[in-house]
């Protein structure tokens, strides 16, 4: 279901079926006014339960926004800790400088890879990462030489902060909206589109701009929140440009 949701495919199927509620509604009250003599009068609920459906996507659209905010500061926090270890470098031996700067550019490379190859499962990057962090403090003298032991104590502090920030962000890919809210919304919007298709039909002149403006209003509601909610597709995702520019300065 969630791959579905995500894929280019229900950008296409969603308005369509939103559509074929609305005209399914319509059809059904057409037809028990002309073959049934049924006659429909509003119970008054009708606007509670079109509210409620307008408060659940606003919610939803909210929480959506706030996951890829914490994204994008995730993003900076990790490209901060880059940079102060990189100024660290102006304080420890010139021995040790390209061994850092090697370093923080293999970590740079392993996140703008995993974000340019939109990569859905974080535990190659994970991996990864443990085997350079393994990696780079076999590069520095043991603790038993004091300089070595002075030097990583300094780099200790600002590794760490790195690291924590760097792990964030990977796992920062896998808070979504939960499933279920999303396709609470969908069962909901389509629905709603049958009410409105099912009040459109007992009126003996047919309306188009109130369905449409429906169709059209949460169709590209639901594609915000799928843009906003999925890191890895669409037109909003996270902005790499400063780790990019990191990446050119070390």
């Amino acid at each position: 279901m969630v791959r579905f949701i995500d894929s280019a495919l229900f950008a296409i199927v969603y308005p369509i079926s939103l559509v074929g509620s609305v005209v399914a509604g319509f059809f059904v009250a057409r037809y028990l006014y002309y073959n049934k003599n049924i006659v429909w009068k509003a119970s008054g609920i009708e606007n509670g339960i079109i509210g409620l459906f307008a408060l659940l996507l606003s919610f939803t659209l909210l929480m959506s926004g706030n996951i890829q905010r914490e994204r994008t500061v995730m993003v900076h926090q990790f490209a901060d800790g880059v940079a102060q270890v990189e100024r660290m470098t102006a304080l420890v031996p010139s021995s040790a400088r390209d061994s850092i700067a090697d370093y923080l550019r293999q970590h740079l490379d392993l996140h703008i890879n995993y974000y340019e190859n939109k990569i859905d499962r974080p535990d190659e990057l994970v991996t990864a990462l443990n085997r350079l962090n393994g990696n780079f403090w076999q590069h520095f003298p043991r603790q038993s030489d004091s300089s070595g032991h002075t030097l990583r104590m300094q780099l200790l502090p600002v590794y760490n902060q790195l690291n924590s920030s760097s792990y964030k962000l990977i796992y920062s890919y896998m808070e979504r909206v939960p499933a279920l809210i999303i396709f609470l919304i969908i069962i909901s919007s389509l629905l709603i589109g049958l009410l409105v298709g099912f009040m459109n039909g007992f009126h003996e002149k047919r309306h188009y701009l109130v369905p449409l403006i429906y169709v059209v209003i949460v169709s590209l509601m639901v594609q915000s929140i799928r843009d906003l909610d999925n890191p890895y597709a669409g037109s909003i995702r996270p902005k790499y440009d400063n780790l990019k520019d990191l990446r050119k300065l070390i």
